[in-house]
């Protein structure tokens, strides 16, 4: 198809062009489960984009989400009832998990693995998969 040229290469993107691919696919992905998302430009309590559901059930809300490259914790995103996306590229799979809840389980594998984790309260481990959390990141899978 010479309307669209060739597929890019996402290790050829700079870093602002990779934030926007990364936000595209994951809108793709959210809007197979009913959601429209919106980007925050400005970050606003700390989301990326919110993710409203088309139909309006008792079940569903709006997601507060933080695009990541990889299973990430930080101290700043506690108590905002925020969600971490990420894509592993590996597996060719999403993860979608409530930041506080699986902070909350793997709390004591992260003092482990982070050697100054009492000062900092901060875990990011991108691009790779994390190995050692497969079974709890099982559970937060997209499947699409």
């Amino acid at each position: 198809m010479d309307v669209l040229n060739a597929k890019i290469k996402y290790g050829n993107l700079n870093n602002k062009q990779k934030e926007i691919y990364n936000f595209q696919r994951a809108s793709a992905v959210f809007a197979v489960y009913g959601y429209s998302v919106t980007p925050l430009r400005d970050d606003i309590e700390f989301a990326d984009f919110v993710a409203v559901p088309f139909l309006k059930e008792e079940s569903t809300k709006p997601l507060w989400v933080q695009l990541k490259g990889g299973l990430t914790f930080w101290n700043k995103y506690l108590n905002k009832d925020l969600y971490i996306c990420f894509f592993d590229s590996e597996r060719n799979t999403w993860y979608l998990y409530p930041h506080d809840e699986l902070y909350i389980q793997l709390e004591s594998e992260l003092r482990k693995r982070v050697t100054d984790w009492d000062k900092k309260l901060e875990y990011n481990h991108a691009p790779s998969f994390p190995t050692w959390a497969k079974d709890y990141l099982n559970k937060y899978k997209i499947d699409w």
